[in-house]
């Protein structure tokens, strides 16, 4: 009789566990900063917030991978002004880093209580990437509620589509013809980075040796050097050639602090290519013409750049990239926002191409802070989070540990970074 009845409960743990799976996950709106008060009367707790504008915010959680979303409802609300701003910040999970926001939403809190007081919000979850809702309201409001509730749904069953169940280029961004136009679950891949399946990724030595290395050489006419600027050269060219880009016809820009062949070969594969240099040109003196200052046209369109600002006109680009651009004045601190800028030079679905320093290994540890110009691994990842925030996709990227620094003689490296523009 015992045993009967312990396989009775067992039977209806069991189920109550596979109803619950698929059921929406209650949060604690306040779970984050339970002391504080909320800007909403009578809601929170009694300690002021540090922030004057503070609404709610819940404690980091996992959700399932792929398609998730956060229901956000405010109970018995009423206003009749006033915004409400919903924000969304992921946080990997193996980093010390804060959360950055990927998803932000202004609401009128007026049109949000006549509607009922309930918003969603949907994100792609990542594998390994904890995630917070917060809200906040800055601006004069007289609104009121009686509680919040934060809901997630789908808090365990993975969408079968955005597993990952395999190694290689399966667990990739993207393949070659025609690429799939959706994100990977995964932020961080540990997979070796290779010439032939590019990703956000670092040079190593490895890299040359690839066939897709000494192919590309042989394409510009070059002799096969193994230098970090034949392998920007190569990087650039796969990664377009790799995820769709019209390398034979199309629209394309580059930005780079030392003009390369790049944009003529581009031109001669029948591409209208625009190339701009950054920095002031150098004063002209006697008998010297522009051609002195700027390489020969070879049928490429070119345009200085003063500092890392772009021209609104700039867009309708089918692919871009940049290189070295870290280097320029000021350039570190302003490249993380001229790579967000780059988006809207591009149509949909385009794609930008990144090149840029990274700080690699050094006594096999990550460099956590940097020593020049070159970004650490944080600080990529930070600037991958700003383009998921922006709505548009990444490739996966890769910190290779194997050889990286090696590959450049233990100077830091060069690093890819590609995107693509969603909307």
């Amino acid at each position: 009789m015992i045993d009967e009845v312990d396989e009775q409960t067992r039977q209806a743990e069991r189920a109550a566990w596979e109803r619950d799976r698929y059921a929406p996950l209650p949060i604690d709106p306040f779970g984050a900063m339970p002391q504080w008060a909320s800007r909403l009367p009578g809601l929170g707790r009694d300690e002021p917030a540090p922030d004057p504008g503070y609404v709610f915010e819940t404690m980091i959680v996992r959700p399932a991978l792929g398609p998730v979303v956060f229901s956000v409802g405010f109970h018995n609300l009423a206003a009749t002004h006033g915004t409400l701003v919903l924000q969304i910040a992921a946080k990997p999970a193996h980093l010390r880093t804060p959360p950055q926001p990927i998803e932000t939403r202004s609401v009128a809190l007026a049109e949000l209580a006549a509607t009922g007081g309930h918003v969603e919000l949907d994100i792609v979850s990542r594998k390994n990437m904890f995630y917070a809702v917060s809200g906040y309201i800055y601006d004069e409001t007289d609104a009121v509620a009686g509680g919040i509730s934060v809901s997630l749904d789908r808090r365990e069953e993975s969408d079968p589509d955005w597993e990952v169940t395999g190694g290689g280029s399966d667990a990739r961004f993207a393949k070659a013809k025609p690429p799939p136009l959706r994100p990977q679950p995964e932020l961080v891949t540990a997979t070796d980075p290779t010439l032939a399946t590019p990703v956000s990724q670092p040079m190593t030595v490895r890299q040359f040796g690839e066939r897709a290395f000494t192919a590309w050489m042989s394409t510009l006419g070059r002799a096969t050097e193994r230098s970090a600027e034949a392998w920007q050269d190569v990087y650039i060219l796969q990664a377009l050639r790799y995820y769709g880009a019209p390398t034979d016809g199309g629209h394309g820009f580059a930005i780079e602090t030392i003009p390369s062949t790049l944009p003529a070969y581009l031109t001669r594969q029948g591409c209208s290519i625009l190339a701009a240099s950054v920095g002031a040109m150098p004063p002209q003196g006697e008998g010297s013409s522009p051609s002195d200052a700027m390489p020969p046209r070879d049928g490429v369109d070119r345009m200085q750049l003063e500092a890392l600002t772009l021209p609104e006109e700039l867009m309708d680009f089918e692919f871009l990239w940049t290189k070295g651009l870290p280097s320029t004045p000021g350039g570190r601190e302003a490249f993380p926002h001229l790579v967000l800028d780059c988006m809207r030079c591009l149509k949909l679905d385009g794609i930008a191409v990144h090149i840029f320093d990274y700080e690699g290994m050094h006594a096999g540890q990550y460099r956590t802070k940097p020593t020049g110009l070159a970004y650490t691994r944080a600080e990529i990842e930070r600037i991958a989070l700003s383009l998921i925030a922006q709505g548009q996709e990444i490739a996966q990227l890769t910190f290779a540990a194997d050889d990286q620094r090696r590959a450049n003689r233990e100077r830091p490296v060069p690093f890819g970074l590609i995107a693509r523009r969603r909307r």
